[in-house]
């Protein structure tokens, strides 16, 4: 069933899917979503982009999904090809207007996400609702070297099966002018720190942005939160894993799972999860960055990277 969004029904709780003409992915996110337990309580919304000069991916997936899912999954049809971070930003933006104290999670029709993730961000989302500080839950990680189970406090925006609070998104998101005034006020020191020791170039990933206006969100967010003292909650170890598009490198999938995102936890319980130590999650992230598990798949993450962060 399909709706407009300025029609939707009463219901705080969202799961916000942005897809593309990848129809098996996207039913494959739509299960495991249905495997999760207390998935009832959540509204399901995918925001399907349309195909640059072509609608037929949209009209196949938006058929095939009725028939599937039939009302349990709102499917909204971009008119124009958007792109992944419009498509993101616009999603998070209309759904704010109906839902502005509401709560969210957005996945990318590339993931999979464990039994348990939806109660446990929504453990996590209600806990920190009124908390000043969080503003961005990773339900993500990546797998860092002897960094124990448990919940911690940093700065990293892992843009993978994330959530936050629609008032607090919608409030602390900057233009790109605000973010152009930081980045023009900041020295070499401060460049160093704001690229997690010269871990991962955000700096530079937001001057490209900035000056090509370029449609793209997970810098934009990462530079809001951390120009103004926000910080995110990193749950870990993660509940999401990649599940690649057709013509992504097969080959190399399997070490870009294991440098990425770990297994599943088989016996997984948010209830015994302890506040870590930031010093030691930054201090486990940085070393990630700085020594690639494999250097033979290096150019391989760098341009996965890339593309998440200017797409």
């Amino acid at each position: 069933m399909n709706k407009n969004v300025n029609h939707f029904e009463i219901n705080d709780q969202i799961v916000i899917i942005v897809g593309y003409k990848y129809l098996d992915n996207i039913i494959n996110l739509i299960d495991s979503i249905l495997k999760c337990k207390d998935n009832e309580e959540w509204r399901i919304i995918i925001f399907v982009d349309k195909e640059i000069d072509s609608d037929s991916s949209q009209i196949k997936i938006k058929i095939a999904l009725n028939q599937l899912y039939n009302e349990r999954i709102t499917i909204i049809l971009r008119t124009e090809n958007y792109g992944v971070g419009k498509n993101i930003l616009a999603a998070i933006h209309d759904l704010s207007i109906d839902h502005p104290n509401g709560i969210f999670v957005l996945l990318e029709d590339d993931l999979i996400v464990h039994p348990m993730y939806l109660v446990t961000m929504k453990n996590y989302l209600n806990k920190f609702k009124s908390n000043s500080e969080i503003a961005h839950i990773n339900g993500g990680s990546y797998h860092l070297n002897r960094l124990k189970k448990g919940i911690y406090i940093n700065q990293e925006v892992i843009s993978y099966g994330w959530g936050s609070w629609f008032n607090k998104f919608q409030n602390i998101l900057l233009t790109k002018s605000e973010l152009n005034v930081y980045l023009s006020k900041m020295n070499d020191k401060d460049i160093y720190k704001f690229n997690f020791n010269n871990g991962f170039d955000y700096f530079g990933h937001l001057r490209v942005i900035i000056d090509n206006n370029a449609n793209q969100w997970a810098s934009l967010w990462y530079g809001s939160l951390y120009f103004q003292k926000y910080y995110c909650l990193s749950i870990y170890p993660g509940l999401i894993k990649i599940n690649f598009r057709p013509g992504e490198n097969q080959k190399k999938s399997s070490k870009w799972n294991e440098l990425k995102f770990i297994r599943f936890s088989q016996n997984f319980s948010s209830d015994n999860l302890k506040l870590g130590s930031t010093e030691k999650y930054n201090s486990a992230l940085i070393y990630f960055m700085q020594n690639p598990v494999n250097k033979n798949n290096v150019k391989f993450v760098l341009n996965k990277l890339i593309k998440i962060f200017i797409s």
